[in-house]
């Protein structure tokens, strides 16, 4: 369960065809390679959404290496780019598409407690706010080539790769709502097919559920 040949039988199973395709986030080669293969074996896609994240321990401000930072940054932001700007050109030449960059509501908002104990760490909060500029500089340069990039704020979604982590019950305590994974879904779909978001506009997912 959760594995790639599982989530491809399970995309299948509604008469679709599914393309699995590894990539590593902290590695700038990987991810150009997997912009690249989804571009040679089925040319331009029509929705791109930016949900892969590297997650490193929470550490406390007084003990968050440099390194880190670096890598959390690396990854989580420079690299993301990295992989938007491999799939542009396609998407433009196509007459555009969409993207959607699930964001974080520690971009904007200040922990409530220290990391453990129902916060988080500089390391992941700086990162994502870093990401949650993407769309906007997407938005101002390719939106009348056709192309489209929404920041989407899921909540406090706990997956099953989250809560083998730990620490969610926690941040639980301190008065974030739980959100199911499905909501985001829903609510990129609306994105997608309604017509009505806006750019510019982060659009909240839980409002979906």
């Amino acid at each position: 369960p959760g594995s790639l040949e599982a989530t491809c039988a399970q995309i299948e199973s509604h008469g679709v065809r599914a393309l699995a395709v590894p990539m590593d986030l902290t590695d700038a080669t990987s991810v150009r390679h997997a912009a690249v293969q989804v571009l040679e074996k089925w040319g331009s896609p029509q929705l791109v959404v930016n949900n892969a994240v590297h997650h490193l321990p929470h550490a406390r401000f007084g003990d968050l290496a440099p390194a880190t930072l670096a890598d959390s940054m690396l990854a989580n932001h420079v690299h993301q780019v990295l992989f938007i700007q491999t799939l542009l050109p396609a998407m433009v030449s196509a007459g555009g598409g969409t993207f959607v960059n699930l964001i974080s509501g520690s971009a904007t908002n200040d922990p409530p407690a220290p990391p453990g104990e129902g916060g988080w760490g500089l390391a992941y909060s700086s990162a994502k706010a870093a990401f949650g500029r993407i769309a906007g500089a997407i938005n101002a340069e390719y939106a009348d080539s056709g192309v489209r990039a929404f920041n989407l704020n899921p909540g406090f979604v706990v997956t099953e790769s989250g809560a083998a982590r730990g620490g969610t019950d926690a941040i639980a305590a301190k008065g974030f709502p739980t959100v199911p994974p499905q909501a985001a879904g829903r609510a990129v779909r609306w994105i997608v097919e309604s017509g009505s978001a806006r750019l510019g506009e982060p659009v909240m997912a839980a409002d979906f559920v």
